[in-house]
Formats: C-alpha cells, sequence, structure tokens
C-alpha cells in the first residue's frame, strides 16, 4: 500500500469556523484576491529553491522543491526550501488547512510536507520511499501549540541527497516538490489588548454639554480590530482596516478619538464604558462616569413685590422682591443668580439698552433691589448652574419711585375774547417735561372759579381742559396749581396764572337801502348796515391790523367777493345785474349776527354783442354773441327778401344764441342776411345786426350766400367667390370709388354700403360705413346667405350731395334639410319625410313638392304637392308603399320653388334612400 493514499484520508476535514479568542489566515487561493501576506519563503543553498513570487502569476500557489541538476548532484545534509508561517508574539497556530500537493522519489531521504518549528511532521515526512499527496479541496490539520509551520522540502541524510532528474514532467523532474495552492491557517489568542491614554473632557469628571469628545489607545500583537464607546444610548464604533492575508491582520496600536453630541443623552452622571477589540475577537472595556448637563435652568417665578402694591408711587428707595426658584431634574446644581433692573414705560414696557444688570452668589428666592433712581422700573431674575445661565423670570410689575414735587403748569392764556363758536372749547393747561416729576401729574387744581377751587384731571395726553362753560361772561382772573403722582402739589410760589374775557352774544344789525325781495330795479342801489354789542363792543381793528381784529360788518355779494368794513356800519353798491347779497357783523369777540339776506336785479344798460363765423363743418350753424349780465331771450331772425324778416326757432344758453337756417335756402343756394332781437331781464332791449368775430367784426352782416354742395357719383363692384364654395356660405368684397364732378377721387367721404332681400316689399338696410382712402376706394366683405341687391351709397352733407351706385346682383339657390324614417321598411309601410327650409327667410303659406325616384326610373316625378311649410321652415310628409313586389330602392328629395316674395332662386334637397322589401 503506498503511503501517500494512507494521508489523504486522514485530512480531508474541513476548517472549523472562527470563535473568540481565534481568526483565520488566508494565502494564495483561499484569499478571494490570490494574495500571499503570511507564509515567506527561503531556500539554505542552491541545490533546493522556494520560488520567491509566491502566489503569482504561475498560478502554481507557493512551490517548494530541490533543484534538477546534473547526474551525481548532492543536496547537503539539511539543505531545506521551504515556506514559512510564523504566529504572531503570544499567539500560537492551531489548525492549518491545505489545498496542494507533494511528491518525494524513492532513493534519497527527503523530509517533505508541513512541520512545526520542532521538526514534528503533520503533513508528509522524511523517508526514502515514494510519497505523492494531492488535495484540490482543503484539507484541515491539527497543529495544536505551533508558534511555527513549515510547508516545504529538507535534506535528511548526512551523506546528501540525490537532486537529479526524477524523469517526471508532472512533478518538474525534482526528486522532492511540495505545491502549495491554498491555506488558512488558524491562529488562536486569547489575551485582550491593553487599552491606554484615555483622556477627554466628556471624561475629566467636569459638567460637559453640547459637543464632547473622548480618545484612548489600544495595543495587541494579533492587532487591533475596532474601538468603540458606549454612553446611555448613544454608541460609535472605529472599525480599523484589516487585512487576513496577514499574520497579524490589523494594526498592532491605534488610538481614536469620538466626538458625540451630549444633547442625545439625559441630563446627569452617565456611565460610559470604552472598548477595544483584537484580531482575535478579545475584548478589552474601560469604564468612568460622565457628568452631562445641556439644559439651562428654567425661569424661576415670577418676582412678586413685598409690601405695598406695586401700582403705587413710592418716596423710599428699597423693593423686597421674592419668587421660587425652578426645580432641577439631572445636571449641574444651581450655583448663583442674576437681577436685571430695566427702566419702563408706565405700560410696562422696558427699555433694554439702559438695564443694569447684577450677578449674585447662592440662589436665596428673596433680593431688596434698590432703584437707579426716580422713574418705573421692572425686575427679573435667573438662576444659574456651572455651566449655563438660565432663563429669565417674567418681569415683575412694574416699581414706581418718586419724591419729587411739580413744577409751574404750562398754559396760555388768549389775548382775544372767548365767543360762542370758542365757548365749547376750554383753557388748556399742561406741565412741562422739565417741570413734571417722573410719577406725572394726576390732576390740577384751579382757583378764581365761583363756587371755589376746582380739580381738573388731564387727559391721556397730560393735557388738561377747564371748559370755558364754567366762565361767566365779562373778565375772569385763574390761578392753576399742578398734583403729581405721589400727591405732591406745586408750590404757591411757582403756580401759573392769568386772565380770561368771554363774551357769547352776538351783535344786534338792522339794513336798509334794499329793494324788496326779487325787486327789478333800473337804478343804482346802496344797502347800508349797521351793528351794536353790549360785551365785546363793536370798535374797528386799528389800522395796522386785519378788519377782523375787531368789530366789523361783511357784504358778500353771490359770485363775488366778501367787502368788509371796520367798525359798526357800512355800505355796498353792487351794480348791474340780478343780486344777492349777504349781509351779517361780527363783534370784538368774533361772534357773528344771524345772516340776513338782500335779493334783487338792477339793469341799466342794453344788451351787446353780434353774430359769430359759423364752424366750416356746419354752415348752416347760426350763432349769435350776446353780452349781458342778465340776459331775458333772444330771437334771431333770417331774410332773404328785403324787408321781410322770418324768426327762427332760437336757443339761448351761455351768452350763445342758436339757431339753424332752413334747409330750402341751403339747398336752394338762396343769399340771405341775420340779425337777432336780444331784451335783458329789466326789459332792455337791442337789435344785434353786427359780426362780432372775424375779418368782418364791428361790420354789419350784410348778404351772406350758402355754400355750394360737390356733386359726388358712386362706382360698385363685387368680387367672384372661388371656385367650389357654395353661394349661401360664400363672402363677397363689394368695391367701390367715389368721385367729383371733375371725375377726381375724392377722399375721406363716408359711405354706406347698403343690401336688400331680392324679393318683394324688401328695404334696403345699412350693413357697414367706411370712408374713402386717397383714392377715393372703399370696400367691405358681405355674407351671401340669400339672393339680394347690394350698392354703395354717399349721404347728403352740408358739404356733399349725395348719389347712389349701381345695383349688384347675388343669387342662392333655396335648399332644405330633409330625413326619412324608417330608411328599410315593408311593403304596406308608411315613410315619414321631413325637414327644414334653410336661410331663415319663409313666406306666407308657402308650399314645396315632393319628389321621388323608382328603381328603374331615370327622372324624378312629384309623389306629393303641395307640401306646406310652417313660418320656421319645418315640412314634413308620408308616403305608403302598396306595390312592391321584389326588394326595391327608392329615392326622394323636395323641390323649393322660387317666389317674388321669397329671396332665393328654386332648388332642391338632398336625397334619401329608402329600401322597401315584399
Amino acid at each position: 500500500m503506498r503511503w501517500a493514499l494512507i494521508a489523504i484520508c486522514g485530512f480531508l476535514v474541513a476548517v472549523p469556523s472562527a470563535r473568540a479568542g481565534e481568526y483565520t489566515v488566508y494565502s494564495c487561493r483561499a484569499d478571494d484576491a490570490g494574495r500571499n501576506s503570511s507564509w515567506i519563503a527561503s531556500a539554505s543553498s542552491i541545490h533546493v529553491t522556494a520560488y520567491p513570487d509566491g502566489c503569482g502569476s504561475s498560478g502554481s500557489g507557493l512551490v517548494a522543491r530541490a533543484g534538477v541538476e546534473g547526474a551525481g548532484s548532492l543536496a547537503a545534509a539539511f539543505d531545506a526550501a521551504n515556506w514559512r508561517f510564523e504566529a504572531p508574539t503570544g499567539a500560537s497556530i492551531s489548525q492549518v488547512a491545505l489545498s496542494g500537493r507533494l511528491y518525494r522519489a524513492s532513493g534519497g531521504r527527503w523530509g517533505v510536507g508541513l512541520s512545526d518549528q520542532a521538526g514534528n511532521y503533520y503533513l508528509g515526512g522524511i523517508s526514502s520511499d515514494l510519497m505523492v499527496w494531492e488535495s484540490g479541496g482543503y484539507s484541515s490539520i491539527a497543529t495544536p501549540g505551533s508558534s511555527t509551520v513549515y510547508f516545504g522540502v529538507i535534506c535528511a541524510s548526512g551523506s546528501g541527497c540525490p537532486t537529479t532528474s526524477n524523469g517526471q514532467p508532472t512533478w518538474g523532474y525534482a526528486r522532492a516538490r511540495a505545491d502549495l495552492y491554498g491555506a488558512r491557517v488558524r491562529v488562536i489568542e486569547s489575551a485582550p489588548p491593553s487599552l491606554s491614554g484615555v483622556s477627554g473632557p466628556l471624561v475629566s469628571g467636569a459638567w460637559v454639554g453640547s459637543t464632547q469628545s473622548v480618545s484612548f489607545s489600544a495595543a495587541d500583537p494579533v492587532g487591533v480590530a475596532s474601538q468603540s464607546y458606549a454612553i446611555s444610548s448613544l454608541g460609535g464604533s472605529d472599525r480599523k482596516a484589516c487585512d487576513y492575508t496577514r499574520a497579524a491582520p490589523c494594526p498592532t496600536a491605534e488610538a481614536s478619538r469620538f466626538a458625540l453630541d451630549t444633547r442625545a443623552i439625559p441630563d446627569g452622571e452617565q456611565a460610559i464604558v470604552l472598548s477595544a477589540t483584537d484580531s482575535a475577537g478579545n475584548r478589552a472595556t474601560w469604564s468612568g462616569t460622565a457628568l452631562i448637563d445641556n439644559t439651562a435652568p428654567a425661569p424661576p417665578s415670577q418676582p412678586v413685590l413685598q409690601g405695598l402694591p406695586a401700582s403705587s408711587w413710592r418716596s423710599q428707595n428699597g423693593f423686597v422682591l421674592a419668587y421660587r426658584n425652578p426645580a432641577r431634574a439631572g445636571g449641574a446644581p444651581l450655583s448663583s443668580h442674576d437681577l436685571q433692573v430695566c427702566p419702563s414705560d408706565p405700560d410696562g414696557d422696558v427699555d433694554q439698552a439702559a438695564c443694569t444688570f447684577s450677578n449674585l452668589s447662592g440662589t436665596p428666592e428673596s433680593d431688596t433691589v434698590q432703584l437707579p433712581g426716580p422713574g418705573t422700573f421692572r425686575v427679573r431674575v435667573r438662576v444659574n448652574d456651572t455651566l449655563y445661565s438660565g432663563a429669565w423670570s417674567p418681569w415683575s410689575d412694574v416699581l414706581r419711585f418718586d419724591a419729587v414735587a411739580p413744577g409751574t403748569p404750562s398754559v396760555t392764556f388768549p389775548a382775544r375774547w372767548i365767543n360762542a363758536a370758542g365757548a365749547t372749547g376750554g383753557l388748556e393747561f399742561s406741565t412741562a417735561r422739565s417741570q413734571a416729576p417722573v410719577s406725572g401729574i394726576v390732576s390740577y387744581l384751579v382757583g378764581g372759579l365761583n363756587g371755589g377751587e376746582r380739580s381738573v384731571s388731564p387727559a391721556a395726553g397730560g393735557t388738561a381742559l377747564l371748559p370755558y362753560s364754567l366762565l361767566g361772561e365779562g373778565t375772569t382772573s385763574l390761578t392753576i396749581r399742578a398734583v403729581s403722582g405721589s400727591g405732591l402739589v406745586t408750590d404757591a410760589s411757582r403756580q401759573a396764572g392769568g386772565t380770561l374775557r368771554k363774551d357769547t352774544i352776538p351783535p344786534s344789525l338792522s339794513i336798509s337801502g334794499a329793494p324788496a325781495p326779487g325787486e327789478k330795479v333800473d337804478y343804482e342801489v346802496t344797502i347800508a348796515a349797521s351793528a351794536t354789542d353790549g360785551v365785546s363792543g363793536m370798535a374797528p381793528a386799528p389800522d395796522d391790523r386785519p378788519v377782523t381784529d375787531g368789530g366789523y360788518l361783511s357784504f358778500t355779494p353771490e359770485g363775488a367777493g366778501r367787502n368788509l368794513f371796520r367798525g359798526a356800519s357800512g355800505q355796498l353798491s353792487p351794480g348791474d345785474g340780478r343780486q344777492a347779497v349777504s349781509i351779517f357783523a361780527a363783534d370784538v369777540a368774533g361772534n357773528l349776527s344771524p345772516e340776513s339776506r338782500v335779493a334783487y336785479t338792477q339793469d341799466t344798460r342794453a344788451p351787446s354783442g353780434g353774430l359769430l363765423p359759423p364752424p366750416e363743418d356746419s354752415p348752416s350753424s347760426i350763432r349769435f354773441q350776446v353780452i349781458e349780465s342778465c340776459p331775458g331771450r333772444a330771437d334771431i331772425e333770417i331774410s332773404t327778401t328785403p324787408g321781410r324778416w322770418e324768426a327762427l326757432t332760437t336757443a339761448l344758453d351761455d351768452e350763445i344764441a342758436s339757431a339753424r337756417v332752413p334747409a330750402a335756402v341751403m339747398d336752394a343756394e338762396s343769399p340771405y342776411t341775420l340779425r337777432a332781437l336780444v331784451a335783458d331781464c329789466a326789459g332792455n332791449q337791442s337789435t344785434l345786426d353786427h359780426w362780432a368775430a372775424g375779418p368782418l367784426a364791428g361790420q354789419l352782416i350784410g348778404e351772406l350766400q350758402p355754400p355750394a354742395r360737390t356733386r359726388t357719383s358712386a362706382r360698385a363692384s363685387m368680387s367672384v367667390p372661388h371656385r367650389g364654395t357654395s353661394a349661401a356660405s360664400a363672402r363677397r368684397t363689394v368695391s367701390g370709388q367715389v368721385r367729383g364732378p371733375d371725375g377726381e377721387p375724392l377722399k375721406g367721404v363716408r359711405v354706406l354700403f347698403e343690401s336688400q332681400p331680392r324679393a318683394s316689399g324688401a328695404t334696403w338696410t345699412t350693413v357697414a360705413t367706411a370712408q374713402t382712402s386717397g383714392s377715393g376706394k372703399v370696400s367691405h366683405s358681405l355674407s351671401n346667405h340669400h339672393s339680394q341687391l347690394i350698392r354703395i351709397s354717399v349721404p347728403e352733407t352740408a358739404a356733399l350731395a349725395p348719389s347712389t351706385s349701381n345695383l349688384l346682383r347675388t343669387s342662392v339657390r333655396a335648399a332644405s334639410s330633409i330625413s326619412a324614417k324608417p330608411s328599410k321598411l315593408s311593403n304596406g309601410g308608411r315613410v315619414a319625410l321631413s325637414g327644414r327650409l334653410r336661410g331663415g327667410y319663409v313666406p306666407a303659406r308657402f308650399e314645396i313638392a315632393l319628389y321621388g325616384r323608382a328603381p328603374k326610373s331615370r327622372s324624378w316625378v312629384p309623389v306629393r304637392a303641395p307640401v306646406a311649410v310652417s313660418r320656421s321652415g319645418r315640412w314634413k310628409v308620408g308616403y305608403r308603399f302598396t306595390r312592391t313586389r321584389t326588394r326595391a330602392l327608392y329615392r326622394f328629395r323636395v323641390r323649393i320653388p322660387s317666389r317674388p316674395d321669397y329671396p332665393f332662386s328654386s332648388g332642391y334637397s338632398p336625397e334619401r334612400r329608402v329600401t322597401v322589401v315584399p
């Protein structure tokens, strides 16, 4: 029996899976990339070889063999070629799984196979016998306690080993050979990594928050595979770059730094664990405590003022405020508190820019606060821990402090009298900012009134008002003092004082010289007025002062400016025209008497004016200018025969009398002359027979000649519809040209496009208007829904004579829809035919005829006539089949006749087919 067969049976066992304390190193084919980073080649002489390319391009794995030399060549005793795997310090090799082959030729004592550092063979051995072993898979070989294993060949004969060819090309002609295709080496190591250098804020023993870090180092002979941390619900790992084709796969010494956001961890003392795991899965840990605080203290309760209510002003500067500290759940302990004192307005709005701040040790829940000075302030407090300033409490109520008496009130006594219009107001007084204490002014004490001193409260703006209604008519002397919010009163030596004069009674007014209301007079009117007043009087203002500074009279004619007279009397002559004069008196205090109104008409002059030139676009227009302040009526007259005048319908508006030259005069182009008879409201009359403007201004009107109208002629043409267009839907372009009597085209002439249906009794209708171009041409597109006549016309104007073009004609055939129901029926059945005339024009009592064509007939014959048509154009008729003996196809249509009162030429409907079966 050959030894090789026995050896193979003992090694076909799979390598067990890795467990904690061990790991596997892969080489050559055992590695996905075919690498060898752990087996080291060595050869002791030139007679043996270990190929240094390892798992190189040859793909044959690791090869160690005796050389192939000439006859008589020998390898010396202990010449060896092998591949060596060394376990890291402190580790051992427990198992090797090999894929490869071994060969030894007979006749030489060679050691071939897998051995350890003591020379013990686990695969193969030392012998001079033939040995052949090969495994394409992996054979598991236990190597307990080994620190180094060798795979190769060694000469075990003291007299040397032959190296001549074995004659076997399969084995490379070598007498001894070891080929390692792939290897999995199981390494055992049970010692955990060593940890050192633990540092960082997170393990410093101080309270920390936000993002903090921790660092530590780890070392292990077989390599550090990962470092990690765990604290509360957080954890993290730093996995190292490991190569399991190396004996020590991972770095042997590593340092890691972890930064973590402590805001994800509850406040308080938290256990932290640092750990490192080596390549064999052995784990070392370090435990410590982290002090976490990410929460600033909550706000205390609102500081509450002790003693008097906060709404009261105080004269003593010392305010005791009490509050409650917030509860704490974990985190750093409270250590200090801050006070902020800020000026505020009375509504409690603070001025942050002017606040004072103080930091105090401890958290006593009560403080005595000194305010910076008189005024209104608010206070708030916060408590702090070793890391964070806490949240501010709500502001306290407004604290009020004032010990200053008010100064002199500010008041301006009016120099003028208080009249009836001003008596609804009052005397205003206030205290200037420089004279008012910070507690403000709550009231004023007014002396000198009937009934003794009176208290007056200021309004929201700080100004107080003493109603003038409390004063009597005449003169009153007053004194005024202010009262502060703290109850202090203006010193008597600084009080304000002054005098008021009041007159609310209007003056009496009398008028003379005015005509009766509505009277018309032809003489010069002078209106006189006088007034009296018993309190402030009617004394006039000095000459260097406005009239209204004293007593005065006012005359205001309607539509004119006001006339003022100083003192108690005045008079006015308004002049000609309709006059309406308003008169009143004002006393020195400014009281106004009831207004008196004088209305009359004065006219001392006759009307004037003349004829205005007519507008160019309206030569028949007549316009006379009438110059008169009070016009009455105007009558324009025309004369075509000397000595004979004819009155025209005349309108008088805004100093213009207007009328029109009669059409008969304009059409006959007869000469004429004009005049206007005008009377004013006072009865003064005049005849206007001169020109008022234009080149003949001031001259007699004389004889006038109507302008001659330009004669016109119009010609029209019409386009032909496009081929294939239905006459009932075609649009045609109607073109025309307007010329003057000399044959030249007329530009800018208004032209009418007119049409009428070609039916008796039809009338012309204007369908469009246009103006001629520079060549006298116009055009318009018209729809042709029925037979019609078309023309263009020039309407008559003051400058143009009318004209009408030639007639254009269109012809549209009559049409109707048609339906047959049913379209298939048996002999003896009845078909119902119906339809509606198109076009919208249906005269009364209109009739059509139903035509039919039999299957073999070549002509249409009437089968029902007449067929009545409704005013909406609808018709219907029935037909019964009685003689059909074979299946037959019949055709039907209706004929619509032409009539003088129907604007269509005769026409037919479409065909409809009906199938009849026996």
